[in-house]
């Protein structure tokens, strides 16, 4: 049995080997990377999860339910998520469980910072809302670019700075931008 001293010894050269040794090492990956990336799964918050459908209408809060993430789901057209659980919210992952979204309502998400993935072009988009997202400053171009359907963005109360006109002006149908509660109308 070694003193407290000797296993001080021990890890300091334990340490040291596991600096100096040759040969292949593996890295971990950092935990915060992970957390990161499990942050925007969908599914992460799926067992505190509550929803309720109304005909095409899905309202969850706290994330989707898991019965919702399983496979695709074309029957909702409107989706209404309150008080999203994470700092960011995989976009691509909801266009694969909710094909023929029309609508998608994001309130009162107060650490939703950014979003991960993006609709693709086969998105039928017509209007964003996010309200009630302080930790939200930007929403990348890439988030919105292939929306071609979208003809309204209400991203009221949230932290949003500014958002750049040359990425609003390529939405062929978008009328109405709303920020920080002033209504800006795009003509075409």
């Amino acid at each position: 049995m070694l003193n407290c001293e000797g296993n001080s010894q021990v890890a300091i050269l334990i340490s040291i080997f596991a600096v100096v040794a040759p040969g292949p090492h593996l890295h971990h990956k950092n935990s915060t990377d992970n957390q990161a990336r499990r942050a925007c799964s969908i599914a992460e918050y799926a067992t505190r999860a509550q929803c309720l459908q109304v005909e095409q209408e899905l309202i969850c809060k706290g994330g989707i339910t898991r019965e919702w993430i399983r496979g695709s789901k074309p029957s909702i057209s409107q989706l209404r998520i309150m008080d999203w659980p994470g700092p960011c919210l995989d976009l691509g992952r909801m266009q694969q469980h909710f094909p023929e979204l029309r609508i998608l309502e994001l309130l009162n998400c107060p650490i939703l910072r950014n979003f991960t993935g993006y609709f693709d072009l086969t998105t039928k988009m017509e209007r964003l809302t996010i309200h009630g997202a302080p930790s939200l400053w930007e929403i990348s171009p890439e988030v919105i670019k292939n929306m071609q359907n979208l003809r309204s963005m209400d991203l009221r109360g949230n932290g949003i700075r500014h958002m750049k006109d040359e990425f609003l002006s390529k939405l062929p149908k978008l009328q109405h931008v709303y920020l920080s509660g002033k209504w800006i109308l795009l003509l075409s």
